[in-house]
């Protein structure tokens, strides 16, 4: 043996054991990965709205299932589409995507094995968003002067989200039961 040689054996046996090491992690992360979910996932919608960019929640037509969602619903709207509850009161089992609601009547969620998430929902005089479903608000809530929250749900304005209430004047209640948490920005008129 040279002077070399026992040096480079030594290389080699170092450069094979961390092949291993890493392989083994390797191997490791993706059994992880098979097993742990790296994000939560969204229920599967099971009436999406394909109508124009804004219409009305009862308009059976403007529903890909060809009627309007119920209480056993995931109701899906995309991003830059606008449904409008004007008649109701409306039940349905969970709602979910980037786009918005309007409320000038009551929505009630009735969905509790995991939250709704909507991009916007404004709430117009005499609303209620009520039942014991979660929803969540990733973009904005308009909440105007005597619109209602009511039931044993929760309604969160999620981190990035913006909620803006209209001037609140008179003595009625607002939330009646339903938890309000604000996890984004609130602004209150005065």
């Amino acid at each position: 043996m040279t002077t070399g040689q026992p040096a480079a054996e030594a290389f080699q046996a170092i450069r094979k054991a961390c092949v291993r090491i890493l392989s083994a992690a390797a191997i490791g992360l993706i059994f992880v990965g098979m097993i742990i979910p790296t994000s939560a996932s969204a229920a599967e919608c099971t009436d999406t709205w394909v109508g124009s960019a804004e219409g009305t929640w009862a308009t059976a037509a403007d529903w890909s299932t060809g009627k309007a969602p119920t209480a056993t619903t995931v109701a899906c709207i995309g991003s830059g589409k606008k449904v409008n509850v004007t008649s109701g009161p409306v039940e349905v089992g969970m709602v979910e995507g980037e786009g918005s609601l309007g409320l000038s009547n009551t929505l009630e969620l009735k969905g509790t094995s995991e939250a709704s998430v909507i991009g916007g929902l404004t709430m117009f005089f005499g609303s209620v968003l009520r039942g014991p479903g979660t929803l969540d608000i990733s973009g904005s809530l308009n909440w105007k002067e005597d619109a209602y929250m009511r039931g044993a749900g929760s309604t969160v304005i999620l981190p990035g989200a913006m909620a803006t209430t209209a001037e609140m004047t008179g003595s009625y209640e607002r939330i009646e039961g339903r938890r309000f948490v604000n996890e984004g920005t609130l602004t209150a008129a005065a």
